[in-house]
This record gives C-alpha cells, sequence and structure tokens, in this order.
C-alpha cells in the first residue's frame, strides 16, 4: 500500500503544484469525490471524474481557502489518480454501496433530472486519512487506520527513489512543486497561478523569490539576434542529470571511513564502558535491575547508542551524497576517455532483469507495459478494469522483510507474468511439479500436437477430466523456458551459450501450454515437456529439426 500511496501523491504533487504538507498528511476521503457522468457519444459506459479538494491549505495572508482540482481518465494509465485512488478505495472498502467491482460504477446510469451522481462514502471512512502510516514493528506490521502518512516518511522514500534512478540531485516534493508551476506559470494568469499555488499576497513575489529557478528557460540568441529557435535544447539543458549506473550506496571501503570517525568510535567507547560496569557488577542488557543503579546503566547506555546511530546514520547520508557527486563529476571525463580509445557505447541496452518479491508487482507492471498494443477503447477499459483489481490486491499484502526475503519473482521484458510466488531453490526437483505459475507458448514451428476429439466433460484443451486435472496447490518450483523468447531457439535455455542470443533464462517456471486453467504442470525442460504431454494428455509430439 505505502508504494501505491507514493505513486498516486507523486502524480497529485505533480499535477496540482500543492504543498506536500497539505496533500500527504491532510487528504481524507471526504476530500475527494467521484463524479458519474452520462456516457460521451458512441460510447454506452458511464464517464467518471475525481474532485479533489485540498482544505489545510497555508495561511500566509488572511484566512486560509481551500482548493478544488478535477481530474479526468488518462489513457496511459501510469498517471491516471482515478485508477489509483479507486484502487485505495476499494482496498479499505470505503465506498457506501459496496461496489463489488468497478465495473459497476462504469454501469450506473445518470437520472435524466440531474447532471451527474456522486459516490458517497462509509460514515466511518469519511474522515480518515487516505494516505495512511503503518503501525507495530516486526512481523506485526500493518496499515493504521488513523494515522495518517508523515511528511518526513515520504520524503525519506522520495529521497531514496531519486538516488536509485540515479539523480544527481537529492529529489525533494517541492522540486516537483517547482516544476509544476513553471508550467502552471505559463498556461494561468497570475490570480490562477497565486491561488493554485496558495499565494495570497496577490503579487508574484512569492513565485520569483522561491519558485524559479536559476536556470532561465529562453533561448536568448533567438530572442536578440534573430536566430534559428533551439528550444528544445535549451530545455534539455535545464533538465536534472541522472545516470542509471550511478551508485546508491557505499562501498567496503568508504564503511570503513565511517566506522573509523573519531566522534563515532568516542560514542561506542562510552557505550562499552557502560556495559563493562554492568559486567563488573554481574548484570547483563537483559539481567540488569530496572530500578536504582541499574536503571541508571541502562539509561546511559540507550543514550549512548541512540546517539551513534543518529551519528552513523547523518554520516552515511553525507558520505553518500559526496560518493554520488564525484561519481557525476567524474563519469562524463570517463566515459569521453573511452570513447578516444575507440571504446564506443552500445547503442541497444539489454533487456532489464527485474526482482518482485510479490507476483502481483509483476503483474501489474506488465499491465501498464501492455498500454502501448491497445488499440481501442474497449481494450483500454478491460485492462483499466484489471489493474483497478491487481493495485486493490497490492493494497492489501505486504512484502517480506529483509531478513524474510529470497530471491523473488525474475521477470523480464520478453517473459510472461507468474501468477505464484517462487519457492526457495532446494523445492527444484527434475520431475514436473502441479501448481499455478507463468504462461508460455511454444513456437508453432518447433512442435506440432496431435488433434484428440472433444467432449462436453472435457476441460478447455479438449480432455477428459481426470484427478490430475485439478491438483492440490504446490510450492512454485524453478524450472527453464522451453524455447528462448528472444530467439526462439529450442536449445537448453539454462545455458546461455546453446542458443544464438547468448541470454540466460534460468529459474523462470514454466506452465503446461496445453491444459489452460486445468493442467498446471511445471516444465523443466524440453524432455519433461515431452514426458508430461504424453502421459497427462495422451497427446504425441514431435520436434522439428
Amino acid at each position: 500500500r505505502l508504494r501505491v500511496q507514493t505513486a498516486v501523491a507523486l502524480i497529485l504533487a505533480g499535477a496540482t503544484a500543492s504543498r506536500p504538507g497539505a496533500l500527504i498528511e491532510k487528504l481524507c476521503y471526504k476530500d475527494v469525490e467521484f463524479h458519474v457522468f452520462p456516457p460521451a457519444p458512441g460510447s454506452k459506459r458511464a464517464r467518471i471524474g475525481m474532485v479533489l479538494t485540498l482544505r489545510k491549505t497555508k495561511r500566509t495572508a488572511g484566512k486560509s481557502r481551500p482548493k478544488k482540482f478535477g481530474f479526468h481518465e488518462e489513457d496511459t494509465l501510469l498517471r491516471d489518480p482515478l485508477l489509483y485512488i479507486e484502487s485505495l478505495a476499494f482496498a479499505d472498502g470505503a465506498f457506501e454501496n459496496d461496489f463489488k467491482s468497478p465495473e459497476h460504477i462504469y454501469n450506473l446510469i445518470v437520472p435524466a433530472d440531474q447532471p451527474r451522481l456522486i459516490l458517497p462514502w462509509k460514515k466511518e471512512w469519511r474522515d480518515k486519512p487516505i494516505f495512511r502510516d503503518i503501525q507495530g514493528r516486526g512481523t506485526n506490521v500493518t496499515i493504521a487506520l488513523d494515522r495518517a502518512f508523515s511528511y518526513g516518511t515520504a520524503r525519506k522514500i522520495l529521497i531514496k527513489l531519486g538516488r536509485a534512478l540515479g539523480y544527481e540531485k537529492m529529489l525533494e516534493w517541492y522540486d516537483l512543486r517547482r516544476g509544476s508551476g513553471k508550467r502552471i506559470n505559463k498556461a494561468l494568469t497570475p490570480e490562477e497561478r497565486n491561488h493554485s499555488m496558495g499565494h495570497m499576497l496577490g503579487d508574484s513575489s512569492t513565485y520569483v523569490k522561491f519558485y524559479m529557478t536559476d536556470f532561465i528557460e529562453a533561448d536568448f540568441q533567438e530572442i536578440v539576434f534573430g536566430s534559428e529557435p533551439q528550444r528544445d535544447l535549451i530545455q534539455l539543458m535545464g533538465r536534472l542529470m541522472r545516470r542509471g549506473d550511478a551508485p546508491t550506496s557505499l562501498i567496503s571501503e568508504q564503511m570503513v571511513e565511517i566506522n573509523n570517525n573519531k566522534k563515532l568510535l568516542k560514542l561506542k567507547r562510552r557505550k562499552n564502558r557502560v556495559v563493562q560496569r554492568m559486567n563488573e557488577m554481574g548484570w547483563t542488557l537483559k539481567s540488569a535491575p530496572k530500578e536504582g543503579r541499574g536503571a541508571e546503566l541502562l539509561q546511559r547506555h540507550g543514550r549512548f547508542a541512540r546517539q551513534a546511530d543518529t551519528l552513523r546514520k547523518a554520516l552515511y547520508d553525507e558520505r553518500l551524497t559526496r560518493a554520488i557527486h564525484e561519481f557525476h563529476a567524474s563519469r562524463d571525463g570517463e566515459e569521453i576517455a573511452r570513447q578516444l580509445n575507440g571504446i564506443k557505447p552500445s547503442e541497444y541496452l539489454a533487456p532489464p532483469t527485474v526482482h518482485y518479491q510479490l507476483p502481483t508487482r509483476a503483474r501489474i507492471a506488465k499491465l501498464f507495459s501492455e498500454v502501448a498494443n491497445i488499440t481501442n477503447r474497449d481494450e483500454l477499459f478491460a485492462l483499466r478494469m484489471q489493474l483497478v483489481q491487481e493495485v486493490t490486491q497490492l493494497c492489501k499484502q505486504r512484502e517480506p522483510s529483509r531478513r524474510q526475503k529470497s530471491k523473488g519473482v525474475n521477470m523480464t521484458t520478453s517473459s510472461k507474468i507468474p501468477a505464484a510466488p517462487k519457492p526457495s531453490t532446494k523445492a527444484v526437483g527434475r520431475r514436473c511439479r502441479t501448481t499455478e505459475a507463468q504462461e508460455t507458448t511454444v513456437p508453432e514451428s518447433k512442435v506440432a500436437v496431435a488433434p484428440v476429439p472433444a467432449s462436453p466433460s472435457a476441460h478447455p484443451c479438449g480432455l477428459p477430466r481426470t484427478p490430475q486435472d485439478t491438483p492440490a496447490p504446490a510450492p512454485v518450483p524453478t524450472g527453464t523456458l522451453l524455447t528462448c523468447p528472444f530467439c526462439h531457439c529450442d536449445a537448453n535455455a539454462e545455458n546461455p551459450r546453446g542458443h544464438k542470443c547468448g541470454k540466460s533464462l534460468y529459474e523462470l517456471p514454466v506452465r503446461c501450454p496445453y491444459g489452460y486453467e486445468s493442467c498446471q504442470g511445471i516444465l523443466g525442460n524440453f524432455e519433461h515437456f515431452v514426458s508430461h504431454i504424453r502421459r497427462q494428455h495422451s497427446m504425441y509430439l514431435w520436434k522439428f529439426v
């Protein structure tokens, strides 16, 4: 849920140029209204809009005024705030009418005597914050019902996201406000801009003082000399610098530098002296009494430990920021030196391998990527409904802790989406297993399947139902693809040298493509596939050479 909240908060903050405190910490369900309008000409489904009201705005002069913003659906889906807010509402069960699925909202009919319908919220959810923080510790961490997501926590998440993306500058929420304010300043009148951004002085002094960047995004050669305009190049110069290979953590030598800090070593010595004093008195940190001399020593130990931990985090952040600046300062010179020596950068990037701890996240990422293949409105609507349901399920799940994390789901840009998590590699066997896993297809040029007559009692692949067709759930094993999805070579996909594209596809579970929903056999290689088809489906498979 924290990922979903962060995504929609970034969209709303970028679209409204609002202060992050008014948006993240103060937004409740009563501040959001879903409006249902009659269908557009040529369509049968209702149109949905969302009105966002920001009430807790900063008072610059006089009384604060609430601000209302209207949002509509986006065809890109990735930047659609309605999709995320609907998912959060479904996950919380906040709709008064308890819709079973998002399709029910689009099937509503607006009466002829009114312009629209407004979806009501349940009374117990109206005053609850939409962006909520976590509570509990360890394995008992849950989403709090009444504790709002704090700006400090959101700021740390955005800084971490910026470092993961390779930005040289430390990303802040006010960077979004400045970037959005620049576009709003061009599109709106000064009065509308001031009201949108919450500047109540009545002039542009606040915007000029705090939100205009040092870089002036204008082509002065065009203005002064009448040269050919190159505004796009000027805009590219003003963008934030980022590199995908920028460091996101410190190396061992840099960690040694932090651990040898004089102030940190001094705090560690003080803490160790307290522990030594407790040992001389026959106590440990667990057995020391909670009153008298024992309580005093425990209090001193805790104070030194907190001071050391705070100092260590500050030193780490400072050293990481310096390492990022040093990397960006030297990276271009190194790249130029390599090119002068005849080493050219690759024109094509290899498909990235992304590991997801939760299969639901993998499915959501795949669904978002399928927007580019949409050809009509019906397909886009079906994809939107799938995304709302998947994001709703994601809001109810929790990723394992750092100690519990395994290798995760291996998903490449060319592979299908697994429907269940992958277990430890100790459970991998050489025989086929039955469980949910990812779907794949075998090229027709590689295999041919003997036809089998269908019967009313047969499952979707046209075979009689057997007990093996509905197996009990079992952990998902790992396996390999039957054929390489990049070059369609039928060599062993575990060995990247066995096929011409040289891409390793190890540990990708493969589901039997001829069983559909009923047969869920997991196949390790081509030989296992032939054996499984013959034993389970009475089919015969020939490999064309």
